[in-house]
């Protein structure tokens, strides 16, 4: 990897240790993670005492980065893959889930011509017991370092505004 994309991943990486919960060289289904980022949220409330819960909600959010040197249709599909796989094991829906994130974020020194249509295609959403028990949205983002060009899927937009903010 060139330094640019080293940087670029380290400068990603400030903007979520603040809320999330970092841990670095991981391996899924034996394909290189370079960081996963955790965040969990509670929210509730309650009158007068704890035990007189009114509601509450639960948010989580798996984060994987991954750098390639060079991103292809079949690299990519093999990281869809192992991600969702993974980031599906560990969602626990029950009464007070109300939604979970998993997000795949590649950063590569140069993509395939081909890389945009998969990426854009790609989509998950799963909602457990009809929504009761909440819902999860899968999320991808591409950053290349030799365009500048950053592609997400449908429910990535929000990845490519920190990837803009980060690689200005």
């Amino acid at each position: 990897m060139n330094s640019n994309s080293t940087e670029i991943l380290g400068n990603l990486l400030k903007t979520y240790e603040t809320y999330f919960d970092i841990s670095y060289n991981h391996c899924v289904d034996n394909l290189p993670v370079e960081a996963e980022a955790e965040f969990h949220s509670r929210s509730e409330k309650y009158v007068l005492v704890k035990k007189a819960n009114l509601w509450s909600a639960e948010s989580h959010e798996y984060t994987y980065f991954v750098m390639v040197d060079s991103l292809t249709p079949d690299i990519y599909e093999n990281y869809r893959k192992a991600i969702l796989e993974d980031g599906l094991k560990r969602i626990e829906p029950k009464k007070d889930h109300m939604c979970s994130y998993v997000s795949l974020i590649i950063i590569t020194n140069s993509c395939s011509e081909d890389i945009h249509t998969p990426v854009l295609k790609t989509k998950f959403h799963k909602e457990f017991r009809f929504s009761i028990y909440g819902w999860m949205d899968y999320r991808v983002a591409v950053y290349d370092c030799s365009t500048g060009k950053i592609y997400t899927n449908r429910a990535g937009k929000d990845l490519k505004k920190n990837l803009q903010s980060v690689t200005k």
